[in-house]
This record gives structure tokens, C-alpha cells and sequence, in this order.
């Protein structure tokens, strides 16, 4: 699993949307273990 830089780029760029960045921190997560 690779980690989508531009995903994580664009998350923190919509910080008002909390729950997007809950789901890609568990993805992130995901992608590290």
C-alpha cells in the first residue's frame, strides 16, 4: 500500500472536515502497519 501524498495534501487542506482526516489518519495508519 502506497501513501497517497496528494491525498494527505489535500486532507490537510480541508481541515473544517474532521471526520475526512479521522479516516485518513486509520488509512494512513492502515498503510503503515
Amino acid at each position: 500500500m502506497t501513501l497517497d501524498v496528494g491525498g494527505v495534501a489535500r486532507g490537510l487542506l480541508t481541515w473544517d472536515k474532521q471526520e475526512h482526516l479521522v479516516k485518513l489518519a486509520i488509512l494512513t495508519l492502515a498503510a503503515v502497519l
